[in-house]
């Protein structure tokens, strides 16, 4: 069984949107090489996913964002 590392994961808020999970920010303090190849491979195993890095975390201290969402749902998504 293959296993997901969500260690990007940190200060996290989930939306929604009709309803329905849509996206995921995250702020974490730092964003490996490995958190990036991780989340590249799961937009390369759902076509619906999109992952956008950017601009200081919601969470302030520091922290980096990353939004991670699907694009069925959400067209785009632009990190602050």
């Amino acid at each position: 069984m293959r296993t997901r590392e969500c260690d990007w994961i940190d200060h996290a808020a989930v939306w929604t949107f009709d309803e329905k999970s849509a996206a995921i920010t995250s702020s974490p303090y730092e964003i490996h090489p490995r958190h990036r190849e991780e989340l590249d491979r799961w937009v390369r195993e759902d076509p619906r996913l999109a992952v956008t890095y950017g601009g200081t975390g919601w969470y302030g201290n520091n922290t980096f964002q990353v939004n991670l969402w699907r694009t069925d749902r959400v067209k785009v998504i632009t990190p602050a």
